[in-house]
C-alpha cells in the first residue's frame, strides 16, 4: 500500500513539474515574440514618420 502511494505521488509530481517548466517556457517564448514584434513595429512607425 505505501509503495503504491508512493508512485502515485511520484506520478503526480512528475506531471506537475513537468507542466510548469513547460509554462515558464511557453511564457519566455511568448515575451521574447512581443518584444521582437514591438520592435518591428517601432522601426516601421520611425521610417514611416516625418522627420521633427
Amino acid at each position: 500500500m505505501k509503495i503504491t502511494l508512493f508512485f502515485i505521488g511520484l506520478f503526480i509530481g512528475s506531471l506537475a513539474g513537468i507542466t510548469a517548466m513547460c509554462m515558464v517556457q511557453i511564457n519566455r517564448d511568448t515575451e521574447e515574440e512581443l518584444r521582437k514584434a514591438e520592435l518591428e513595429n517601432e522601426k516601421r512607425h520611425n521610417q514611416t514618420s516625418p522627420i521633427q
